[in-house]
């Protein structure tokens, strides 16, 4: 019964151990994934104003509607634009196109203090991550490596997809492996002690046997 209550207490300080590691690495997701948002939010609105920048230009004239009928928005920067934009003063006169090329300027500057203070929570929850022993379970609990946001990377919106996943399914399936591990361990612990307390049963029984034939 000792070994049993001893087993136990293992096994909960093992459990609570988990719980503590994936509640820190959780909160630091929840961060990485907040921040995440805020970076989509910025590039969609990018995406908009670039739009809003190539239509005007396209309608200013042939010259520029040649020079940007090219331009991928997605791709552009506000420093590809501005510098297209020289060359063509019609443009440099077109208030509304120098209003939203002001209005990129600034967004180009919130997006980089967004991707900087993502990558600093990125390079926080790695370490977190990869630090012993939490890097022996943290796969395990749904936790990779998180990928940091570099501006030139076209696939940086597929590697952060894992941030989507449904942290329920790996707790569930983590909790019932883990019960199913503690029950076969305590029917083996009991198991052996039943066939300990036999074993030393019969012993005392053949003891008593062989004094009683010693005496005889």
């Amino acid at each position: 019964m000792g070994l049993i209550v001893f087993l136990l207490i293992i096994i909960g300080a093992i459990a609570f151990w988990i719980v503590g590691i994936y509640n820190s690495l959780q909160a630091l997701m929840q961060n990485i994934r907040e921040q995440l948002s805020n970076i989509q939010v910025a590039l969609k609105q990018r995406i908009d104003l670039t739009h809003q920048i190539i239509d005007i230009a396209k309608s200013s004239g042939d010259h520029e509607r040649q020079a940007y009928s090219s331009i991928q928005a997605s791709n552009q920067s506000f420093q590809n634009l501005q510098a297209i934009s020289q060359h063509y003063p019609q443009l440099q006169a077109n208030q509304t196109y120098q209003n939203l090329m002001n209005k990129l300027e600034n967004l180009e500057a919130v997006l980089l203090d967004k991707r900087v203070a993502y990558n600093a929570t990125v390079k926080h929850y790695n370490s977190v991550r990869n630090r012993f022993p939490a890097v022996l379970i943290a796969q395990k609990l749904s936790f990779g490596i998180a990928p940091y946001y570099e501006i030139e990377d076209p696939d940086f919106m597929e590697k952060v997809k894992v941030f989507e996943r449904d942290d329920s399914e790996a707790i569930q399936a983590l909790v019932q492996n883990s019960s199913k591990a503690i029950g076969q361990k305590m029917q083996q612990t009991q198991t052996a002690v039943s066939q300990k307390i036999f074993e030393a049963k019969n012993s005392d029984e053949k003891q008593e046997s062989d004094a009683q034939e010693v005496k005889n």
